[in-house]
């Protein structure tokens, strides 16, 4: 990346990537602890 600071936009897409990815990690082992307890 060339430009020193990043603009908002793309600060906020990368937030909005994270939070997702982190919802979906949350599911996933909640998901996969449900089944292995069960």
């Amino acid at each position: 990346m060339a430009r020193k600071h990043m603009s908002f936009q793309t600060l906020a897409y990368l937030a909005i990537q994270f939070i997702n990815l982190m919802l979906q990690t949350r599911y996933f082992f909640g998901y996969y602890y449900f089944y292995a307890t069960a």
